[in-house]
């Protein structure tokens, strides 16, 4: 309960501190933060749990951890999530119920994983959705049914989806 005394905080910068683990609600306290930085660190497993309470979070960077996958709901906690970057972890699997609910998220970040596949209604809740990028993962496939959720933001001249 470190976070207690903390509810107004709006950012939380804790990039580069070897962090291997954050606890179940130990966030849970922070409930005015909009911006969480958990970059470069060894951060290995993220469950629904970890972002209890964070349920003004606006921006979410987790990019440079040890993150394998991301489970069912794991963002279910934090439904006002519009910046949602993963990139350069080892992630090799997205559930398809992983972002359900993120109905705000704009921007999508997963370069540098390990992504063979996505399953085809992954992105069905991600309507406002107007930047993904998949670049240096090990995708073979991409379906018109991944990209269909986002499709009419893919044809506004502001939106952008990279693959590689």
């Amino acid at each position: 309960d470190v976070f207690v005394s903390l509810p107004s905080l709006k950012k939380l910068l804790i990039n580069r501190n070897n962090l291997t683990l954050i606890h179940d609600e130990a966030l849970k306290h922070l409930t005015s933060l909009e911006t969480l930085e958990l970059s470069d660190n060894k951060i290995s497993v993220i469950t629904t749990d970890t972002f209890v309470g964070l349920i003004g979070l606006k921006h979410l960077n987790l990019n440079g951890n040890g993150i394998e996958m991301i489970g069912d709901r794991t963002f279910a906690k934090v439904p006002q999530l519009e910046e949602l970057l993963l990139d350069q972890n080892k992630i090799e699997f997205i559930s398809n119920t992983a972002l359900e609910g993120l109905k705000n998220l704009r921007k999508l970040s997963l370069s540098d994983n390990k992504l063979v596949e996505l399953q085809a209604d992954v992105l069905s809740g991600t309507t406002s959705l107007n930047f993904l990028d998949l670049r240096n993962n090990l995708l073979r496939t991409i379906t018109f049914e991944h990209i269909k959720p986002i499709l009419q933001e893919l044809y506004n001249a502001s939106s952008h989806l990279y693959l590689e």
